[in-house]
């Protein structure tokens, strides 16, 4: 299990290689793919710390085993919704949530606030309400 301060130590490693990416549409996937790996990482600290919403992560696997509904695609909708979710309950979480955005994004997420605000923009424009 990684500690919060390795996993900030990773965003740092990962943020180096997003930065000398390229303005052209090509090079817009691999800041996609950067930035995932981000929230990859958070995600899977969630899972570590067995961080629960609304059931989800955990009870929805379970029914994955008997329910084809809860398939891959099923859960890839919702990471970020979760994520977002843990975020705005969990300080630990916000914290590295925080850190990523201001280090990836500082004219958006400058302050703790704009994170927040960032954070409840994203549950509240959701499609997905529930899981």
């Amino acid at each position: 299990m990684k500690t919060i301060p390795q996993i900030k130590e990773i965003i740092v490693e990962i943020h180096q290689k997003w930065l000398v990416i390229g303005d052209s549409l090509s090079d817009f996937k691999y800041a996609e793919y950067y930035e995932q790996e981000v929230i990859d990482l958070l995600i899977a600290y969630c899972e570590e710390q067995q961080y629960e919403v609304e059931e989800f992560q955990f009870v929805h696997r379970k029914l994955s085993e008997t329910n084809e509904d809860f398939d891959d695609d099923y859960y890839t909708e919702r990471k970020e919704l979760y994520l977002n979710k843990v975020a705005n309950e969990k300080n630990d979480v916000f914290d590295l949530y925080h850190f990523y955005s201001n280090l990836f994004w500082p004219d958006f997420c400058n302050t703790e606030e704009d994170t927040r605000n960032t954070i409840q923009m994203v549950i509240h424009a959701s499609v997905l309400k529930n899981f």
